[in-house]
């Protein structure tokens, strides 16, 4: 075929018909096309008189060998960095997985230093706050060992079910705004932030996802989940070095702590998007919310003109099974109780959702 097209080539040329031969380079096949055609009869209109037919028929056909060789070259480059992408796009998993469980091992090894021998009555007690949840009573989130059995038990199952509903709600609600500002009621150890850190990375490369920039306004009461929160996204950041997809993706996420309700109330009206993953368990706001939400809510002059409420139980989880790597750490490291009654707690496998969940989800005017 080279071979072929290289006299018919050399036949247009030599006759200066370069419209013909231009229009027959049109008409070929991606694989059979004379990228470097116009240089070519450049370089034959500089070439020497009397030129032989054979000359002609050589530059011709190297001209093309190397117009099909460099096509071929920018196919594998593309299908290599194809490739990259979707082993690195596979490896988030494993990465939110293991920074969670260095994060929390990291920490017990703090408090096994602070409290040495007491250090099993500590646990006991965080295990008895967050067996409060069951009962729909808040657990003490500031006693030292509750970030720690919080986070390797509920961090990665709210980070499975909001994948769906955040991203449900930052491609379809609001995706117009250049920069999305979030504001995260009763952020616990930051899931939200983590989940939008997800679909920011997973987005494909030619959407507006790929550059969309992310401000969140993080609150909770309670000081020390925040503080363990803001310890895990800094392992996190560790975690995602060799990871371009994750760490352009954290590198688009800035986000600032609230200390308090009348600071998180003077940011209200510069959210897109209000989450309340932790504390808010039924649509039912009169109790839960601050001064200020309920007519945050029911605003009607805002940005985008609609608010996702994003709460506790939303929509089906991400992905399924055991999380193997927090499971064994529980079972393993976590020191145990006097009580026998509370090992329990800890033997369970950690999954990534609770399929007993019904979803709820509003979109609210």
């Amino acid at each position: 075929l080279q071979r072929i097209l290289s006299l018919v080539f050399s036949e247009l040329f030599s006759k200066k018909r370069f419209d013909l031969a231009e229009d027959l380079q049109s008409q070929l096949p991606s694989e059979c096309k004379f990228a470097k055609f116009q240089s070519l009869h450049k370089e034959y209109e500089r070439s020497p008189t009397g030129q032989s037919d054979s000359d002609t028929d050589n530059l011709i056909s190297t001209r093309l060998r190397e117009a099909v060789s460099q096509k071929r070259q920018e196919e594998k480059e593309q299908e290599f960095a194809r490739r990259q992408e979707e082993r690195e796009r596979q490896a988030l998993k494993s990465i939110i997985e293991n920074a969670v469980m260095e994060s929390c091992r990291d920490e017990l090894e703090r408090l096994k230093q602070k409290l040495r021998e007491q250090v099993g009555d500590y646990v006991e007690v965080g295990l008895r706050e967050l067996l409060k949840l069951s009962d729909n009573k808040k657990p003490d989130y500031n006693h030292c060992f509750v970030p720690i059995l919080h986070a390797s038990w509920y961090h990665l199952q709210h980070v499975s079910f909001l994948k769906q509903g955040l991203e449900s709600c930052i491609f379809n609600e609001v995706r117009d705004v250049e920069n999305m500002h979030i504001l995260d009621f009763g952020c616990g150890t930051m899931p939200v932030q983590w989940t939008v850190a997800l679909i920011l990375a997973n987005a494909p490369a030619n959407s507006k996802l790929a550059s969309q920039k992310v401000h969140i306004y993080n609150y909770d009461e309670s000081s020390a989940m925040m503080q363990f929160g803001e310890y895990m996204w800094e392992k996190l950041k560790e975690r995602s070095a060799k990871n371009k997809l994750l760490s352009r993706a954290l590198g688009r996420i800035t986000f600032e702590t609230l200390n308090s309700k009348t600071e998180m109330s003077d940011q209200l009206c510069n959210a897109h998007l209000l989450t309340a993953v932790h504390c808010l368990y039924d649509m039912d706001t009169k109790n839960v919310f601050p001064d200020g939400m309920e007519k945050f809510i029911t605003l009607e002059d805002w940005k985008v003109g609609k608010v996702g409420l994003i709460t506790h139980s939303q929509l089906e989880k991400k992905w399924d099974g055991c999380i193997e790597s927090l499971t064994k750490f529980r079972k393993d490291e976590i020191p145990r109780p006097s009580d026998r009654n509370f090992h329990w707690l800890l033997e369970r496998n950690v999954v990534w959702g609770d399929k007993d969940k019904q979803p709820v989800r509003a979109s609210i005017p």
